[in-house]
């Protein structure tokens, strides 16, 4: 009789045992459930910014063979001569192709230097302080209180950069938002 309570007793232990066993081993052979610490920071979906001297490194004051080297333009021609923002001085890598009424993304060629004058920002492309196309007026006058144009109104103005004296950012501003946004040379030759 003591055989029998013990082996009553000893599968009444070894049953739940033997269960709990089998979870923890079908619990092992799951697939690992990973939750991300954070979502990421706008700015960190932007790995290149515009400015202070170029994008990334494609840089104000390059050739054409200089820009195509970076990998970070298409449609650059071969011919050296610059267009001024013409098919053949191509556009960044990403943008969509830009039409004649568009400028997102296209690069500038001074057509007397030969050299990258302009680089205009597409998407989500941003200044080192998160400005970019779909920005609003006063985003624009938090981040850049020099900036010339009025936020009130629709219309070009520009900000110097701090640290480089060679360059500004060309801002074009339509119903108090930000359409256009460019990294210009000083001393650019293409327009205004």
């Amino acid at each position: 009789m003591e055989k029998e309570i013990l082996m009553r007793n000893l599968v009444r232990v070894a049953i739940p045992v033997t269960v709990v066993a089998a979870l923890f081993a079908l619990n092992a052979c799951a697939a690992p459930t990973i939750t991300p610490s954070s979502a990421p920071s706008a700015s960190a979906s932007r790995a290149i910014t515009l400015g202070p001297d170029g994008y990334g490194a494609l840089k104000l004051g390059l050739t054409k063979e200089q820009a195509s080297a970076t990998g970070l333009a298409v449609q650059i021609s071969q011919d050296p001569t610059g267009g001024c923002g013409d098919d053949s001085d191509g556009w960044l890598k990403g943008a969509a192709t830009p039409t004649e009424n568009s400028v997102a993304g296209r690069l500038f060629f001074s057509t007397s230097s030969n050299k990258l004058v302009a680089i205009y920002a597409y998407g989500e492309v941003a200044t080192p302080e998160g400005l970019h196309v779909g920005s609003t007026a006063s985003d624009l006058r938090a981040a850049y209180p020099s900036w010339t144009g009025d936020e009130n109104a629709d219309g070009i103005g520009s900000i110097p950069i701090p640290g480089n004296d060679k360059a500004q950012y060309r801002i074009d501003i339509e119903d108090k938002v930000l359409v256009e946004l460019s990294l210009d040379a000083t001393d650019q030759d293409c327009y205004e």
